[in-house]
């Protein structure tokens, strides 16, 4: 079967494409973040006369929490594109002594041209404020803010419970998945991201350096991923294990490959279950990584029901003190309300 009819196949120029991929998409999620914010602002002052203000704040902290989390899913899953966008502009093919072509698109040429110039100047403005900023600043801020609470802990100032619980509410969109002590793992994977689909593109294509290089990539970041073991629950934390070995994987047979072609003959002898060495060891992968995911489905770790169960008793607590503590501005609310009324009775 053939589903062309479909999903047609249409070709694309290059420049419409970095257009949309770098300018458009991050255009559209800051007009819904601020679209957001003239929302949260008009309700904030429609809802500010109201006597259940502490309702009204947690409902709208809920609110934004959802929101931010749907704003940074937004970005992650948009942030491999565009990175791979920014570098690829860069990899550029030499054809002959006085002409180079973008290996993505043999139309566009390379260093002369005005277009590719003012591209390049996007896509480098793009690599350090985006590809490199983000994961290099909310490492900076994140690790800034968790040094000063975890300093008034140690000087008996705050809780380290209360501490942990502050921190969840000022970064819960980056770090709120996993461990205090791992809460920069995000950052780790956007460099990793940004390793795999970006600075392997300034590589030659076909190469057995980019072979190489793929390789110890995915085997760094396996090796961060062990020694952080970010997740609370054992399951999710081997589903990514065992994720990141599959790519270590594939980028290893690549590199076997491209050395010694030879060396299919070998790879392809399995144990008899596929015929396969390769695909004997990617099933075996597949169903370790199913079991996983169903067990993390299903299970929660003690650790990972005692860090809920912790958090869920701070916002409590917390909450039950804001709420004492604005009673007396409320009473003083009502008090000059009804000395108003009073004074306009009396008046009259």
């Amino acid at each position: 079967f053939t589903f062309g009819w479909i999903v047609p196949v249409c070709h694309v120029d290059y420049v419409p494409t970095f257009v949309l991929n770098t300018l458009v998409l991050p255009l559209c999620l800051g007009l819904l973040v601020v679209a957001t914010w003239a929302t949260n602002r008009s309700e904030s002052q429609n809802e500010g006369d109201k006597e259940d203000e502490d309702k009204a704040d947690a409902k709208r902290e809920r609110t934004m929490r959802w929101r931010a989390d749907l704003y940074f899913a937004l970005g992650v899953l948009s942030y491999p594109t565009m990175t791979q966008s920014f570098f690829q502009h860069f990899n550029c093919r030499q054809l002959s002594p006085d002409r180079s072509v973008l290996s993505r698109d043999y139309s566009e040429t390379c260093y002369d041209t005005l277009q590719w110039k003012v591209l390049a100047v996007v896509s480098m403005l793009g690599i350090i404020f985006i590809s490199m900023g983000v994961p290099i600043g909310m490492l900076v801020w994140m690790r800034r803010v968790m040094s000063t609470k975890m300093r008034a802990v140690r000087l008996g100032e705050a809780k380290r419970v209360i501490a942990y619980r502050d921190f969840d509410r000022k970064f819960r969109f980056m770090a709120g998945e996993f461990r205090p002590e791992a809460y920069y793992a995000e950052c780790v994977d956007l460099l990793r991201k940004l390793a795999m689909t970006g600075a392997l593109g300034l590589i030659p294509p076909g190469t057995v350096f980019q072979g190489y290089c793929s390789v110890m990539f995915s085997l760094t970041f396996m090796m961060m991923h062990v020694k952080l073991w970010p997740y609370p629950s054992m399951p999710a934390n081997l589903l990514k294990l065992f994720a990141d070995l599959q790519v270590f994987l594939v980028t290893l047979t690549g590199l076997i490959l491209k050395i010694n072609s030879r060396a299919q003959d070998s790879i392809s002898r399995g144990f008899g279950w596929t015929g396969s060495l390769y695909s004997d060891l990617m099933w075996l992968l597949l169903v370790l990584t199913a079991v996983s995911t169903a067990f993390a489905l299903v299970h929660k770790s003690p650790i990972e029901k005692a860090q809920s169960f912790l958090h869920k008793a701070a916002r409590v607590g917390s909450d039950n003190d804001e709420a004492s503590a604005d009673v007396p501005r409320r009473q003083q609310r009502r008090t000059r309300i009804q000395d108003g009324n009073s004074s306009g009775n009396g008046r009259s």
